[in-house]
């Protein structure tokens, strides 16, 4: 989308395994744990990719901890972001805690799911989730281990 003129944020949720910043050889010693446990604004964290029309939120450091103290901040972002990108796209585990979150926010969603790791009550759960709240599923990547 990016490279067809649209402006595009990847934000990066994964807090148990944050990869999306290696993709283009960034840090990600700041990101969405710092607006999450500072209140600190996305514009101050958001990175440009190098692909015009890119731009990444990483998971930040602390993670971990961000994980589990979800924020108002997070949903009061989410719709500010959709205001200032023409999509977002958000990584995030399948177990993630946001769901419901997410649920009132996203338009739809593309599972990505991960050979020998992600299991299949798991993602059937994300499914029904996603199906009761009348958003589609989009797509599915599959990443083999």
């Amino acid at each position: 989308m990016a490279d067809r003129g649209k402006n595009v944020l990847l934000v990066d949720s994964d807090f148990e395994c944050p990869t999306i910043h290696e993709w283009f050889r960034m840090p990600s010693q700041t990101g969405l744990a710092d607006l999450l446990l500072r209140g600190i604004p996305s514009e101050q964290l958001t990175r440009q990719t190098g692909v015009e029309g890119l731009s990444l939120l990483a998971a930040g450091s602390e993670g971990e901890v961000a994980g589990r103290r979800l924020s108002k901040n997070y949903e009061k972002e989410l719709t500010k972001w959709r205001t200032m990108y023409d999509l977002v796209l958000i990584q995030t585990p399948p177990h993630s805690p946001p769901l419901s979150i997410l649920l009132t926010t996203c338009d739809g969603a593309i599972l990505m799911v991960k050979e020998k790791k992600d299991k299949v009550e798991e993602i059937k759960h994300i499914a029904e989730a996603y199906k009761k709240a009348d958003k589609p599923i989009v797509g599915v990547i599959y990443q083999k281990t």
